[in-house]
């Protein structure tokens, strides 16, 4: 213990420096290489470093502003997209409404064509009817005369002229009204 305690009195007698552990010359070589190196990097390294920094960082915050820029386009043309969208379903809804109602006038003109046909139709039978009806009493008449006349010769027994005849018909017709 004692060589211990003898290693640090010399140590202490040595000075500041010396007590501390530190070379004074090999100090001052490590600080003049650390300032030429320092003003080497300064020289050379450091205004070359500091420009690409400053590029980058000007680099960057152009990116930010174009990204900005893109985002307020990107939002106007959805707004645009949108504003289309809903012009177009506006439309969509108006042509539909449209061929609906062109589609209801086509049938309501096409029933009114059918009712008319239908009309017309039965206006056409009826006027057949009566024609056929009209036509049917003529031909009864005419055959109720025969029988008429048929009927009187049996009951006179003689037949008679026809200018007799036709005046006992109209007059039993008439008789009979």
């Amino acid at each position: 213990m004692t060589t211990y305690v003898q290693f640090a009195s010399e140590q202490a007698a040595s000075g500041g420096l010396g007590a501390l552990g530190i070379n004074l010359q090999g100090f001052l070589f490590q600080l003049i290489t650390f300032v030429l190196v320092l003003l080497l990097l300064r020289k050379y390294v450091y205004g070359k470093l500091v420009d690409t920094l400053e590029a980058r960082r000007n680099a960057v915050i152009e990116s930010l502003d174009n990204a900005r820029e893109a985002a307020a386009e990107l939002e106007k043309t959805n707004e645009k997209t949108a504003k289309l969208l809903k012009e177009a379903q506006d439309e969509a809804a108006d042509i539909v409404a449209g061929a609906r109602h062109e589609a209801a006038k086509v049938v309501e003109d096409a029933s009114t064509k059918a009712s008319a046909r239908a009309e017309h139709l039965l206006e056409q039978a009826e006027a057949r009817i009566e024609s056929e009806v009209a036509s049917a009493k003529i031909e009864l008449k005419h055959e109720m005369i025969g029988l008429v006349a048929s009927a009187t010769e049996k009951v006179v027994g003689t037949k008679l002229d026809a200018k007799k005849d036709a005046e006992l018909i109209k007059k039993a017709l008439e008789e009979a009204r």
